[in-house]
């Protein structure tokens, strides 16, 4: 994977990180994770007004979020965050690139390439308390969102791919439901939550005008929920929080999840931007845990 001649590859200059590729290209400031990616272009064109996969951890009883260090490995950017002094709680953050093998459930093309957040945390203290999480901000005038009707991930078993049960992981991506989801009449206004599983689609316009579809998704073991909300300055936007982990860390335990953001391949119509959003879902849904960095 690490081979393919269109991976976008990460690079540090004087703190900033930086994703260049033929298909990819983005910026990110480590030491402001909440921003998250940004700057970013698809195939050389512009994306203007898209942050996506910003890491919010407001600071807790136990201190501020500091940056520790930061580098590049392979296809991967890694941040390392404490809070406070020691004994600390850790934060890794890995902003991963993903090719198209990496995103697809099945054979039909759809995914083109994408970035996925892997969060692990854990803590030095006999407990710690931390709210953490991950958000993206859109700016479009609606996006569609994975009905809760769709149900749970399916079970894992011990190879990626293959549900306990043996039936549920064979439904197809066309088989979930998706539905609109507009901003109200009034802006800004209460958030709306999204339940788990959550997974959204929207189509955002790149400086040539094309449209561009992009997926959204995270399982509902590592997000229990998320909440959308719209806001209307300096422009209109969709904002997604989700809601990453159990607050409450006790010492020992190292808790993980992943986000996973996909830009679709050129061409994709928007009618067909659910189906293939479906199929971004099923991949991350039934691919292997993450058990280390």
């Amino acid at each position: 994977m690490s081979g393919s001649p269109n991976i976008a590859r990460w690079r540090l200059e004087q703190g900033v990180a930086y994703l260049a590729g033929s298909l990819l290209g983005a910026r990110l400031n480590p030491g402001r994770a909440e921003e998250g990616l940004t700057a970013l272009r698809l195939e050389g064109r512009r994306l203007e007004g898209l942050c996506l996969l910003g890491v919010c951890a407001p600071a807790p009883a136990s201190g501020v979020l500091g940056l520790e260090e930061c580098y590049v490995r392979q296809r991967d950017l890694v941040a390392v965050y404490a809070w406070g002094t020691a004994p600390c709680t850790y934060l890794e953050a890995i902003w991963r690139v993903l090719a198209a093998e990496d995103l697809s459930a099945g054979a039909t093309p759809g995914a083109a390439v994408g970035v996925e957040l892997i969060l692990s945390i854990h803590t030095e203290r006999l407990e710690d308390c931390i709210q953490l999480g991950v958000e993206s901000r859109f700016p479009v005038e609606w996006l569609l969102g994975l009905s809760a009707a769709a149900g749970p991930c399916p079970p894992k078993s011990g190879r990626p791919g293959v549900s306990a049960a043996g039936t549920q992981e064979r439904q197809t991506a066309a088989a979930l439901r998706f539905e609109r989801l507009g901003p109200p009449a009034a802006i800004p206004t209460a958030a709306q939550t999204l339940p788990a599983p959550v997974c959204v689609v929207c189509s955002l316009q790149a400086e040539d005008r094309s449209q561009i579809g992009y997926v959204e998704a995270a399982c509902p073991s590592d997000v229990p929920s998320a909440e959308l909300a719209w806001i209307a300055r300096p422009f209109r936007q969709a904002r997604v929080r989700y809601a990453v982990l159990p607050t409450a860390l006790e010492k020992g335990v190292i808790l993980r999840a992943r986000v996973r953001g996909v830009f679709l391949a050129a061409g994709v119509p928007a009618e067909e931007q659910p189906r293939c959003a479906g199929e971004v879902y099923r991949a991350l849904a039934s691919a292997a845990p993450v058990l280390g960095s």
